[in-house]
C-alpha cells in the first residue's frame, strides 16, 4: 500500500509540474550565472510565475537577446518601476531619493593584496577574482564573507566623471559609469533591473531598460 501511495504521489507531482509549466502558472529556472550572488547561488533552482505581479525589489525573469547567445531568459532584481527615479551614487543605489541598498546583502568589487589569494580559493568563483597589478587583486564578494574569512579589502569604486563607454552608448552619451549613474526616470512600459552581484552583472546599466512586454515571470 505504501508503494502504491508513493507512486500515486509521484504521478500527481509530475502532472502538477507539467501542467504548471504548460500553462505558465509557474516555471522552473536553474541559476546559471553569478550575476545575483550572494543571494542566488549558481546552480540553485527557483520557481517563477508570469501570474505573479512583480513588485519593486522582486527578482524577475525576462527575455533578453544578445548577438552571441540569441534570445534567452535572464533573471535580475527589479529595482525600479516605470516613473521611478534611479540613481547610483558612490556605488549605492537610490530609488526615488531613498537608499535601496540598505535592504540587501550585495556583492561589490573590492581590492585586496595578492597574499589573500589562497584564502579566497573555494570561497569565490574563479571569474570573481582577477589581478590588476603585481600585488593587488580585484574580487567580487560581500563584505560579510570577507569579514568571516579575515580578509582586509577596500571597495573598488569607479571615479565620477569617467564614463563607461558601454553605459554612455546606451544612455545618450551620458558621463556615467556603474558607480555613478543617473539620475534617470524609468520610462512608461519599462523596468530597471540590477544584479545583486552589483559590479559583475550585465543589467540595465549596460543594456538599458527592460520592456515590460519581455517580462517572463516573478520569482516565487
Amino acid at each position: 500500500k505504501f508503494g502504491i501511495a508513493l507512486g500515486i504521489s509521484i504521478l500527481v507531482f509530475v502532472a502538477a509540474f507539467v501542467a504548471a509549466r504548460l500553462t505558465k502558472v509557474a516555471d522552473m529556472m536553474r541559476i546559471s550565472s553569478g550575476a545575483n550572488l550572494p543571494t542566488l547561488e549558481v546552480g540553485k533552482v527557483v520557481w517563477v510565475s508570469k501570474l505573479a505581479k512583480p513588485q519593486r525589489f522582486d527578482f524577475v525573469s525576462y527575455y533578453a537577446e544578445t548577438a552571441e547567445y540569441g534570445r534567452q531568459v535572464w533573471l535580475h532584481r527589479l529595482c525600479a518601476l516605470e516613473g521611478d527615479q534611479v540613481e547610483v551614487r558612490d556605488g549605492r543605489l537610490y530609488v526615488n531619493g531613498k537608499d535601496a541598498d540598505r535592504n540587501f546583502t550585495l556583492s561589490h568589487a573590492y581590492i585586496t593584496h595578492v597574499s589573500n589569494g589562497p584564502k579566497l580559493e573555494g570561497l569565490l568563483r574563479e571569474e570573481n577574482i582577477y589581478p590588476i597589478s603585481a600585488d593587488s587583486l580585484v574580487i567580487h564578494a560581500d563584505k560579510e564573507l570577507l569579514a568571516r574569512a579575515g580578509i582586509v579589502a577596500r571597495r573598488y569604486l569607479e571615479l565620477k566623471g569617467q564614463p563607461d563607454p558601454h553605459i554612455s552608448g546606451v544612455y545618450n552619451n551620458s558621463p556615467w559609469n556603474r558607480d555613478h549613474f543617473g539620475p534617470v526616470i524609468v520610462p512608461a512600459g519599462y523596468y530597471f533591473v540590477l544584479g545583486d552581484n552589483r559590479d559583475n552583472s550585465l543589467d540595465s546599466r549596460y543594456r538599458g531598460f527592460v520592456n515590460k512586454e519581455d517580462f517572463a515571470g516573478t520569482m516565487l
